[in-house]
């Protein structure tokens, strides 16, 4: 009986032996599985998303510190997929909970860097400021670095350059993590870029990209790729910046990273443009924003709408290029707005820090002297102090803010109103003067005359010399004859090599002056910088609104007409309108 009872204990103590193994087994099990899906959380999406499936189906329960890195882990999976507030309720939990320090600092990383996505600027700058709390003090160096990278980061992504520059000058790279290498490479990529200190060539940091690639952040050295090849498009270097997009694309689809994509997209949009790929600027163009989902990377919309306002205005679809053109000025607009409110937030956030911790140090100086009023009177004044300057730092960005946005208007309104190759004026702003000078003109009783002309057989130098030497000749054309009138008369662009010269005040016979004058300049244009040997010629058609009438159609219609009888009488000289009576043809030489 004793013997069997002895067996039994054994039995018993055996299974509960086996038990406590098969569990110890387990936790091991679920922390290497924990290990591993962090290590993929920015490398392979797919395989990250099975590692947290793995985790959640299992049937053990997790310690309280793996569900705070399990947690932790899913959160960055909904931000990575878009989910981005889901995420952040997520990590505000593991941020407050005491089980793991490690899972805490990551959330705070985290959440200072979606609070930047979201907006919340000013908000993320206070948690950022939060990474030196003593109650860190133990986190790993490579986690401590991470963070000083992603907080300068935040600040280059919200405009503050120089404020990141300086940030991560102070930054050292021994003894780091292989990650944390490649997060200062992107920094320091798009900071050179943003500077305008990056030199123009496809290699510059290779090693390092390549470097990036072995260890697995395909996405942190696609992120450098693509400011490196957007700042060869910027030096006219688009072919080699194509041959980069392309080749590089598959791989940058294949990480299913957003605002990646979208940047790259309109990166390859922009350098199609500038390789006259018009067609296919436009479709990247287009495929880039629908990538941006969140409308908060700015700088990719702003170069996708502005290659579409650009690519339509060439293909002289005028709606679509106006509708783009009005896109992006809203987006370009709204982008500075946020940089400003992102720096007021930025200091307004240090300040607070600043403050909270001079309130500290102020404490603790009155529990030492015990003269109370004296220090806080002394905090006050020193509080004050600052809102002053906080407040004067607002008007002064605010100011430049405005400055900006007043300069950058008036850039916009000059490529409206001056064709970009001729530097004349564009056919819709100089359609606009010509009724304007017709309606001063019938309420004064004032005469307005036009002359329009175009280049004789400006196809041929196309066709023989190519489209280079073309656009050569109408830009001298502009010059020569933008020189050769009164100072009142105006030059424009009416399309291809026809121009138009609106001359109020003036009529028949002195526009005709002008026009001959025009067409001797011209004739005296020397090939010799364009690099070939021709001759430029062009035909001149005058009319005013006193043989006319007060109507631009009409006035343009009696010009044209006139300008077929110079062609028919042999190119090359001016004829004014069949209803004037005083002259009829101006031949070559008058």
């Amino acid at each position: 009986m004793f013997i069997h009872f002895l067996r039994k204990i054994c039995v018993v103590v055996a299974a509960m032996l086996s038990l406590a193994f098969s569990f110890l087994a387990q936790a091991q099990n679920i922390d290497e599985l924990l290990a591993n899906a962090d290590s993929a959380r920015t490398k392979e999406i797919n395989l990250y998303k099975d590692l947290l499936s793995k985790i959640s189906d299992s049937n053990f329960n997790l310690s309280a510190s793996q569900q705070a890195d399990y947690d932790y882990l899913w959160a960055f999976y909904l931000s990575r997929t878009g989910k981005t507030q889901n995420a952040v309720d997520i990590y505000e939990r593991v941020l407050h909970q005491e089980h793991s320090t490690k899972a805490s600092f990551k959330s705070l990383i985290s959440l200072s860097n979606l609070y930047s996505v979201l907006g919340e600027t000013e908000k993320a700058y206070q948690y950022a400021l939060s990474f030196s709390h003593e109650k860190y003090s133990d986190v790993e160096p490579g986690l401590r670095h991470d963070a000083t990278l992603l907080f300068a980061y935040n600040l280059l992504r919200t405009g503050l350059y120089k404020e990141a520059d300086n940030f991560i000058n102070s930054f050292d790279l021994d003894n780091v993590a292989e990650r944390s290498r490649c997060l200062k490479l992107t920094v320091d990529t798009e900071l050179e870029f943003r500077l305008k200190r990056m030199p123009a060539d496809q290699n510059w940091r290779s090693d390092d990209v390549r470097y990036c690639h072995d260890i697995g952040e395909h996405i942190l050295a696609y992120i450098s790729t693509v400011f490196i090849t957007h700042n060869l498009v910027e030096n006219n270097r688009s072919i080699e910046a194509l041959q980069t997009l392309v080749s590089d694309l598959e791989g940058v689809i294949s990480t299913k990273y957003d605002n990646l994509l979208g940047y790259w997209y309109s990166t390859m949009a922009e350098a199609w443009l500038k390789n006259g790929g018009l067609e296919q600027s436009i479709r990247y163009a287009e495929l880039s924003l629908e990538y941006d989902s969140d409308k908060s990377n700015y700088n990719s919309q702003i170069n996708a709408y502005r290659v579409l306002y650009q690519s339509y205005e060439r293909l002289g679809d005028k709606k679509n290029a106006l509708e783009y053109l009005k896109s992006y000025q809203n987006v370009y607009e709204t982008a500075q707005h946020t940089r400003v409110t992102s720096a007021v937030a930025f200091y307004s956030a240090k300040l607070k820090a600043e403050e909270s911790l001079r309130k500290i140090e102020t404490l603790n100086e009155q529990l030492a002297l015990s003269d109370l009023e004296t220090k806080v009177s002394k905090v006050e004044a020193e509080n004050n102090r600052l809102y002053l300057m906080m407040t004067l730092m607002v008007v002064v960005v605010l100011i430049l803010w405005v400055y900006k946005t007043k300069l950058h208007q008036l850039k916009l309104k000059k490529q409206v109103e001056i064709d970009a190759l001729t530097g004349v004026l564009s056919r819709r702003y100089f359609t606009e003067k010509l009724d304007k000078a017709l309606q001063v003109g019938k309420a004064s009783n004032q005469n307005v005359a036009f002359i329009i002309f175009d280049l004789d057989h400006f196809k041929r130098i196309n066709d023989s010399f190519g489209h280079p030497a073309g656009d050569w000749v109408l830009q001298m054309v502009g010059e020569v004859c933008a020189s050769s009138g009164r100072r009142a008369d105006l030059v424009g662009r009416l399309g291809g090599e026809e121009f138009g010269i609106l001359l109020p005040d003036c009529d028949v016979e002195n526009a005709a002056r002008v026009a001959e004058k025009c067409r001797a300049a011209i004739a005296r244009i020397d090939s010799t910088p364009s690099g070939h040997s021709f001759s430029v010629s062009a035909s001149f058609g005058v009319s005013a609104a006193s043989v006319a009438g007060f109507d631009s159609r009409a006035v343009i219609s009696d010009a044209d007409k006139a300008l077929y009888l110079a062609k028919k009488h042999g190119r090359n000289r001016v004829s004014v309108s069949p209803k004037f009576d005083g002259l009829n043809n101006l031949g070559a030489g008058i």
